[in-house]
């Protein structure tokens, strides 16, 4: 099965997009696991100007443009009617009709909502966006998980005078603007997901209307690791002397991939009788 979608949302949207994605994993401690891993930052769940909302019209928070899903199975070739073993007794019982299934999932990473940092307007409504001057995926070298987004495709909303930034002045007119980079940005997006789940089953029938179903499920078969969300907060490194203003932070990690999107792997066993 092969989907290719567009979801389109306003924020008011985005707080039930949330629990949609993967309302399991997303509800656990942590918020490690499901499809898009760590989901703080990426809502962006507020209007910036209330009085122009449309702007804030962009796509959804679930917004996976690809999708992939195929699930296959493969009866082993042992036992009764099959090339190998093909005969009843012991063997047969122990060996034959064995079925191994898989299902493997890919799919699009989603739209990011970049934040920060804030001036007086967008303190006062509690929206903080920057500017956007160019391609936030041109990371030199390509994106990593140490620098997933171009830092450089940025500008505080209130310009790129540093003696500003580290010196604002509340009452200048740039300290009370918008930022243009929007609600979510269809040019950057998280890292894709993939994975596969297998299983390793077969039935003992007791009679031709009574068995046991037994399987051997594995959860991330080959223990792939996604990467999950960046730090979406917009900021530099301090200066070279070590100083720091509103733009160049202490500790900065924008574009910085620290957590996960997959499980590790995990396995069960299972057996119910049918009748």
């Amino acid at each position: 099965a092969y989907t290719w979608s567009k979801n389109i949302a306003n924020p008011l949207a985005g707080q039930i997009i949330q629990t949609v994605i993967d309302p399991i994993h997303f509800a656990r401690s942590g918020d490690v696991g499901g499809l898009t891993g760590a989901l703080g930052g990426v809502g962006g769940n507020a209007y910036q100007n209330p009085d122009n909302i449309r702007a804030d019209r962009a796509l959804a928070l679930n917004d996976m443009p690809q999708m992939l899903n195929i699930t296959p199975t493969y009866e082993l070739p042992f036992g009764l009617g099959k090339p190998f073993l093909n005969q009843k007794g012991p063997l047969n019982a122990i060996l034959g009709n064995w079925r191994l299934m898989g299902t493997f999932n890919a799919e699009s990473g989603v739209p990011l909502s970049i934040t920060g940092p804030c001036d007086g307007l967008q303190s006062e409504i509690g929206v903080c966006r920057p500017n956007l001057v160019g391609n936030p995926r041109a990371v030199p070298g390509g994106q990593n998980i140490n620098d997933w987004i171009n830092a450089a495709a940025f500008t505080p909303s209130f310009g790129t005078n540093q003696s500003f930034w580290a010196h604002p002045n509340p009452t200048a007119s740039n300290w009370w603007q918008f930022g243009d980079a929007g609600e979510r940005l269809s040019g950057l997006r998280s890292p894709g997901f993939w994975g596969l789940d297998a299983s390793l089953g077969k039935q003992f029938h007791v009679s031709e209307t009574k068995y046991l179903d037994f399987r051997w499920e594995v959860f991330n078969a080959l223990n792939h690791q996604n990467p999950g969300m960046p730090n979406l907060g917009y900021c530099l490194p301090p200066n070279t002397d070590g100083s720091t203003d509103l733009v160049h932070q202490a500790g900065c990690s924008f574009g910085r991939i620290t957590n996960v999107q997959t499980d590790p792997r995990a396995m069960e066993f299972a057996l119910k009788f049918l009748w």
